[in-house]
């Protein structure tokens, strides 16, 4: 199943900014260049069990990549991403009965430190195959998620038992990057562009045998604890995406947060305590929907920028401007005038810039 990431749902575990800020500020960029217009703040760094969102991730990788003038910043990092890096997901991999129980781990659990991507594994004649699945296009972000994701993966194999993990090849599902040479020298293996899924193909070989570095005790203790780390995130996730979907039913309508805990059945407080927990708010997710609304507005329809700030809750249409300028950088006319095919009624380009 393909991930279809929400932009202000939780996504990336904090563990990941942290290792990739300490990376990047000991080559001389600040902190402050590269938390640029991501919106994450200082507590949200604190919280070594926070998340932060799919969009907020992806305009730090966006900096990152700019200010590094490193395409190939996804291999690089993942080599600095080991076992511990992954916390309880990665303790419980680590001491799986076998190797095939390592990656079935890893797919049950992928999510309580990455919700941007899926994994299924399955066995193809002499082969096992880990596949990698996400919605998200190809563009620049996507290929760090996969280099980051199979340059971790094979820094991790390299400190294994030989007889454990023995990858013959990766597959990627984009064509191959101008820069590919940098994939071959990171992941020393064959590589194969524009297939039909990115996947890690292992040789099948003792797959099922018992892992070298195989503890009971400790495989216990981390899937326990990933067990309970999943049942909150399906829990929290489950209340973002049904606020979402009464946001979107109702269009024009945008109860405050009371309301809205009266109508999943929540106290206000809990309300409040759940979305901190996924390092997100109530108004967080009223604002992601309203742009939403405000861009389909702005592309397919003429109405003007009055009627728009009205359908979305602002009295005034200059707040309406004001607060989009702040979610896109551009105004509403700007946005509308920058479409292929912008509008044309007279009506549209009407008032309030």
């Amino acid at each position: 199943m393909n991930v279809t990431p929400s932009t202000d749902s939780p996504a990336i575990s904090i563990t990941y900014v942290e290792v990739l800020l300490q990376m990047l500020t000991s080559k001389g960029i600040t902190a402050e260049a590269l938390l640029q217009n991501t919106a994450i703040e200082e507590p949200t760094l604190q919280n070594s069990e926070g998340f932060i969102s799919y969009q907020q991730f992806k305009t730090l990788i966006e900096n990152a990549l700019q200010l590094s003038e490193n395409s190939a910043l996804g291999l690089d990092f993942g080599q600095q991403l080991n076992i511990n890096s992954h916390g309880f997901l990665g303790y419980a991999i680590m001491s799986s009965a076998s190797s095939l129980s390592a990656l079935n781990i890893a797919m049950k659990y992928i999510k309580i430190r990455n919700r941007l991507i899926s994994l299924k594994v399955f066995n193809d004649a002499d082969q096992v195959i880990l596949e990698f699945n996400t919605d998200l296009p190809n563009d620049a972000f996507k290929r760090f998620l996969i280099e980051h994701a199979f340059s971790s993966l094979h820094t991790i194999v390299q400190f294994l038992p030989a007889s454990s993990f023995s990858i013959k090849a990766f597959h990627f599902d984009y064509p191959a990057p101008v820069y590919a040479k940098q994939y071959q020298a990171a992941l020393q293996t064959p590589l194969v562009f524009s297939t039909a899924k990115s996947q890690v193909i292992f040789q099948a070989g003792d797959f099922n045998d018992s892992s070298l570095l195989a503890d009971e005790n400790l495989a216990k203790i981390a899937q326990q604890q990933c067990d309970a780390i999943l049942a909150v995130i399906d829990q929290e996730t489950d209340i973002v995406a049904c606020i979402q979907k009464l946001l979107r039913q109702t269009p024009g309508q945008f109860p405050n947060a009371e309301t809205m805990a009266m109508q999943i059945g929540l106290s206000v407080r809990t309300l409040s305590r759940q979305l901190k927990a996924e390092s997100t708010s109530y108004k967080a997710i009223v604002d992601n929907i309203k742009q939403e609304m405000a861009s389909d507005y702005l592309s397919n329809t003429c109405w003007s920028l009055d009627e728009i700030a009205y359908l979305l809750d602002y009295s005034d249409p200059s707040n309406f401007a004001r607060a989009f300028k702040k979610w896109t950088g551009q105004s509403p006319r700007q946005y509308r005038e920058s479409l292929p095919l912008a509008p044309t009624s007279t009506t549209a380009n009407q008032n309030n810039d």
